[in-house]
């Protein structure tokens, strides 16, 4: 006997189940951009003053009524970097916008919603993932900012690896040069935090790609307290640890541990993060030329074009700030 049924289309009323919601698990996590003081910009070149004491002098004495030996007042020194800038273009169809949509009301809306999250994360990239000088804008180039890498003296790194040639945010090539890659280890860590702090540094933030954190939870003091990184076990939860959020080190620097989707890899397969940077939220700045707009395209047949685009660039307001763990993961 013929019988209706729901599965070879003899039913061509039945009404589709389609959920009303829209499920996106793309991380939106910009933690370098997030650390930043946003601030203003007011020229496409964007500069600031570092500035820095003289060395302590042990044999700061003077006899009685000596005459008095002035010294110039420095002013330190002029840094700068160029306004970049990034956006994300989108568009939809006449039709698309109109059709009733599951999860949506209006197609361009969800379009403008995403860019501006992708927008954001390209940002944190570009500033922490990239390794690149600042390049000023011409007819064949883009203007680019001089990524963090470019910035930081207090860093660690492998076998032929090398710190840029100048600070001074010229628009020379004097991105870092990568070496081979090591583990990523506490000796390490030490070493830079000792660094920071002799160089009158003070981070408070580990930046960390997850290779990275996975290392930083074997350290010594952290997983050996328990074996197999197992910090503690709190039976009356339920519930056990096996990571730390905070490294208090030896010079008094304490380091929150934060995780990255966005630093740079290196070239071993799996690829892996290469940097774990030290941050100091304070001297770290974005300034903005222009913030986050939605520019609408001129009208070109039926259709809705629209970009969202920011302008703005990177204020490593004291080199001496910041600290870098560089090519790690091996």
């Amino acid at each position: 006997m013929a019988v209706t049924n729901t599965y070879d289309q003899t039913m061509v009323s039945q009404r589709e189940d389609l959920a009303d919601f829209i499920y996106n698990i793309d991380p939106v996590r910009t933690p370098m951009l997030q650390a930043a003081e946003w601030t203003t910009a007011s020229s496409v070149t964007h500069e600031w003053t570092e500035d820095s004491l003289t060395a302590a002098a042990a044999d700061n004495e003077w006899k009685e009524g000596e005459a008095m030996d002035a010294s110039a007042v420095t002013s330190g020194t002029r840094l700068g970097n160029f306004a970049q800038i990034s956006r994300k273009d989108y568009g939809v169809s006449g039709t698309a916008e109109v059709v009733s949509k599951a999860g949506r009301d209006s197609e361009i809306a969800l379009g403008q919603a995403k860019a501006m999250r992708e927008l954001k994360r390209d940002m944190d990239a570009v500033i922490s993932k990239s390794n690149h000088a600042k390049r000023v804008a011409s007819n064949a180039n883009e203007p680019r900012l001089a990524s963090l890498e470019c910035w930081v003296r207090n860093a660690s790194r492998g076998t032929g690896g090398a710190d840029p040639t100048d600070f001074d945010g010229t628009a020379v090539d004097t991105s870092a040069a990568d070496a081979d890659c090591r583990a990523f280890t506490q000796t390490l860590l030490d070493s830079v935090i000792e660094d920071c702090w002799t160089n009158g540094g003070k981070p408070s933030l580990l930046i960390m790609g997850p290779a990275g954190r996975n290392q930083f939870n074997t350290f010594d003091g952290l997983a050996n307290l328990k074996t197999n990184s197992i910090q503690r076990s709190d039976r009356s939860d339920g519930t056990v640890y096996g990571s730390v959020d905070v490294y208090l080190s030896g010079f008094g620097i304490e380091l929150r541990a934060v995780n990255s989707p966005h630093l740079r890899q290196n070239g071993l397969t799996p690829a892996k993060d290469r940097d774990a940077w030290l941050i100091d939220p304070e001297h770290l700045k974005v300034p903005f030329l222009r913030s986050f707009e939605v520019i609408d395209f001129a009208k070109v047949g039926d259709s809705i074009e629209q970009g969202v685009l920011a302008q703005y660039t990177l204020e490593v307001c004291n080199t001496y700030a910041h600290g870098l763990v560089a090519d790690i993961g091996g």
